[in-house]
């Protein structure tokens, strides 16, 4: 669903901010990743609910310096 939302923002101008690394995820494809990172943050409460709050933390870190560099 991440890249329909991401690809519906952009048909209406938006730039899209908040990429998100895909390392530390284990999959075989996803359509949210282009040019190697996710569209934006992926959270896996299923497999890695120990990981989200830092993976917030860390996310909202990267939000703070593309909105205010």
């Amino acid at each position: 669903a991440m890249i329909f939302l991401a690809d519906q923002a952009r048909a209406c101008g938006a730039t899209l901010v908040g990429a998100w690394p895909t390392d530390g995820y284990t999959f075989h494809r996803s359509w949210a990743v282009e040019a190697g990172q996710f569209v934006g943050l992926v959270l896996d409460e299923h497999n890695q609910a120990e990981l989200t709050e830092p993976r917030l933390q860390r996310w909202a870190a990267i939000l703070q310096k593309e909105f205010c560099p």
